[in-house]
């Protein structure tokens, strides 16, 4: 894969501080995943018996990172010959840590793909034995108060393990407290990465209520190139509510929250 300069600076930056915990902070749209693929086989490579734990807050993504023929058609196979591959984002397993702890009888390096409600659901991993060396988080923007539980535990039962986040919109909490190497949207619309934004301001004499809004987003939005729309919410009850809305009136779309 023909990698651009933002993305090998970004591998440069950790290979040269040997992996040094911390986050790359990079405008969405601009190959983080790619970043994350080629520093595991940097590290990998470096560090050969090497265990990996690459998790992200959404399935979706991990799914369609670990997508097999898209790996292949960028040419990251050798991600699939250098490590043995256990794959929770859809098929799931209560004890998936017995999996994982048998798992060194392979004689392979363990790369293992998770969504982190699952890793840190009942604290399951507290029963995971095999030595863990580094975590990829993706979107590792999302920690809250139980993941800083877990990597509490991690950090204290791994003195040597390093963790590399990747975020868009990063929060500087440990152990991603430290940015890496950082590409703005600003930086990527100047390289032609990105598609130039359209910003677009309403005025209304009135007061828009949400269905209103909804209704302007889907005429705003209808000839863009990317259908990928962010909605800020002051509480998560809003987020709720606002997400049930939308998946109605967006049944084509992928709706979070």
């Amino acid at each position: 894969m023909n990698l651009r300069k933002n993305q090998l600076l970004a591998i440069k930056s950790s290979v040269e501080n040997d992996f040094q915990s911390g986050v790359h902070f990079h405008a969405t749209g601009t190959g983080k995943s790619w970043i994350a693929l080629e520093i595991i086989l940097k590290f990998i490579e470096k560090y050969p018996k090497s265990n990996i734990v690459w998790l992200c807050e959404q399935k979706s993504i991990l799914v369609e990172q670990f997508n097999k023929k898209t790996i292949k058609e960028k040419g990251y196979e050798l991600i699939y010959k250098k490590f043995l591959v256990i794959d929770y984002t859809v098929n799931k397993s209560r004890d998936w840590y017995s999996k994982l702890n048998s798992a060194k009888f392979w004689g392979k390096p363990i790369l293992l793909i998770i969504n982190r409600a699952f890793l840190i659901s009942n604290h399951k991993y507290k029963l995971v034995k095999i030595n863990l060396d580094l975590i990829i988080h993706d979107e590792c923007h999302s920690i809250n108060n139980t993941t800083k539980e877990f990597y509490n535990y991690i950090l204290d039962k791994y003195k040597d393990i390093r963790c590399i986040g990747f975020s868009a919109t990063p929060s500087l909490v440990k152990p991603y407290d430290n940015i890496i190497s950082k590409y703005t949207i600003y930086d990527a619309y100047l390289d032609n990465v990105i598609v130039p934004p359209k910003i677009k301001f309403i005025k209304s004499k009135l007061i828009l209520d949400d269905n209103d809004f909804l209704t302007l987003c889907k005429k705003l939005i209808k000839p863009l190139y990317y259908k990928k729309i962010i909605v800020w919410c002051g509480i998560i009850k809003k987020c709720e509510e606002l997400s049930s809305l939308w998946k109605k009136e967006f049944p084509n779309y992928l709706v979070t929250c």
